[in-house]
């Protein structure tokens, strides 16, 4: 039986940002609205590094983002993109596939 990475005490030393970071790369659908609460409470604005997220973790980003109106920078490996504007709700699902994609 494995961990749920959701539940996971990361060390002290581990920033907000970071801990986001990280669990990105593992969140699932299951764990999708936690993670969610997440990003509510620690991303708002700077530079977020999506290099290998899920496409349900791209997904909650985004629209955590969009309900609050928060404008970031998404890292993807060594490329860095802002958004012009936030993405409707009907918008995020396909543009996280972009993203998750590398389309963008």
């Amino acid at each position: 039986m494995t961990a749920n990475p959701m539940e996971i005490d990361m060390n002290q030393g581990t920033s907000d940002r970071r801990r986001v970071e990280i669990l990105g790369r593992v969140v699932d659908s299951r764990a999708k609205e936690r993670f969610k609460d997440l990003v509510r409470r620690c991303i708002s604005q700077g530079v977020v590094d999506i290099t290998h997220w899920t496409l349900d973790a791209i997904e909650g980003l985004l629209i955590v983002c969009s309900d609050k109106g928060s404008i970031i920078t998404l890292k993807q490996g060594d490329r860095y993109f802002m958004l012009a504007s936030n993405p409707s709700a009907s918008d995020v699902p396909l543009l996280s596939r972009v993203i998750f994609e590398g389309r963008i």
